[in-house]
């Protein structure tokens, strides 16, 4: 999938969803503390239910990970101070790094690609043989 990074246009539109994202966020966990509220109720639960056992996986882990939460209002001030912290250095390193373009060898031949493309590959790719930079 390609993304235009340099379209400053888009740019205030992503930041609108913002505040979705960190309702979702808040709602999310204030639902994880629930859940792990109702350890003793859950297995009854899903037992009785087709649609809970279809996500009997994903409730019992949400379940056991509330173990880990701090308080719903710590979380939530958690969830606000993301906002211009870690997900504001996230959507930095996002755009230098998409624009950011690298000499990259293969098969031969050298071609410029985005920072991105290249860690997709070393990730991704099947051919592993082109961990080495390509030469200056």
């Amino acid at each position: 999938m390609d993304t235009d990074s340099s379209n400053e246009s888009a740019l205030p539109k992503l930041s609108e969803l913002d505040k979705f994202n960190l309702r979702i966020k808040q709602q999310t966990t204030q639902f994880q503390s629930w859940l792990g509220r109702q350890t003793a109720a859950l297995s009854d639960n899903i037992s009785k239910s087709e649609l809970a056992r279809a996500h009997s996986l994903y409730l019992q882990e949400t379940a056991e990970q509330s173990r880990f939460l701090i308080s719903n209002a710590e979380e939530s001030l958690a969830a606000e101070l993301a906002l211009s912290g870690m997900n504001a250095w996230n959507m930095l390193y996002a755009k230098v790094s998409s624009q950011l373009n690298l000499p990259f060898e293969r098969d031969g031949k050298i071609t410029q690609l985005p920072m991105s493309e290249i860690q997709n590959l070393a990730l991704y790719d099947p051919d592993g043989d082109f961990h080495a930079p390509a030469p200056a």
